[in-house]
């Protein structure tokens, strides 16, 4: 099923992992504008918390029925 907000969420993640790489980092980090990292750091904690809260892991499976059971 397509979920475009997921997908979005995805994809900006991973755009975030490609600029926290050890090959692009040290083109941006404590680079100036100094504003920048202040404002990467900031980004990326407001993604973590945005998907934690609109894509929660999935509940866990509900206990199996015993054959013949209860």
């Amino acid at each position: 099923m397509k979920n475009e907000s997921s997908n979005r969420l995805v994809m900006f993640q991973t755009s975030l992992g490609v600029r926290q790489s050890d090959e692009r980092k040290p083109v941006w980090f404590q680079q100036d504008p100094k504003v920048f990292t202040t404002k990467a750091a900031n980004t990326a904690s407001a993604v973590g918390d945005y998907g934690r809260t609109h894509n929660p892991p999935p509940a866990p499976p509900a206990p199996a029925t015993p054959p013949g059971g209860e």
